[in-house]
């Protein structure tokens, strides 16, 4: 996923307090909120496509399938495995296995997006993520070092496999 991190020991509390020199509100909130909804078409992508696949005739039955997988990993998982077998070209299941790499960094990232405490973030562009362990048991803290420029390149990327996807999809069984 290439983002840089470092670790932060936990004291006997846990008294971070915000960056008084920076703001993440202004610096972070447009840009995620653009992200989450980049993202959520990135889902919706997903899901009508499998939808597509389940029931040909109607989305009704795929929708109807799908509704009880919450999770976006699964759902592309479940995609993959409808694609996979279907595909006799060397070429083709090289790009699909290279699509559904992509996704899940993306998913990934999309992850640290919600699950970071932006309201933490500081001045040199780290936001605590994740509270860990160390070998023998210590607590530490996990921080992602995120720019701007970082989330609009996965916005790019998203916009772009969304037309991947949909290009794919399409084109599916032509010239096998």
């Amino acid at each position: 996923m290439n983002l840089k991190t470092k670790k932060e020991n936990l004291e006997q509390y846990d008294y971070a307090t915000e960056d008084e020199n920076f703001n993440p509100y202004d610096y972070y909130s447009y840009h995620l909120g653009i992200f989450i909804i980049a993202f959520s078409e990135l889902e919706h992508c997903i899901e009508t496509n499998l939808a597509e696949m389940i029931g040909q005739s109607s989305h009704q039955y795929g929708f109807t399938t799908i509704q009880f997988i919450k999770d976006f990993k699964n759902k592309v998982a479940l995609l993959i495995k409808f694609i996979l077998p279907g595909i006799e070209n060397k070429n083709k299941k090289d790009k699909i296995k290279q699509i559904h790499k992509e996704l899940n960094d993306l998913y990934e990232f999309r992850n640290i997006i919600c699950h970071a405490k932006w309201y933490l973030a500081k001045k040199d562009k780290s936001v605590r993520v994740k509270i860990e362990s160390d070998k023998e048991g210590w607590i530490e803290f996990k921080h992602y070092f995120i720019t701007k420029k970082d989330i609009s390149k996965r916005v790019t990327r998203i916009k772009k496999i969304i037309l991947k996807i949909d290009d794919f999809i399409e084109n599916l069984f032509q010239n096998q």
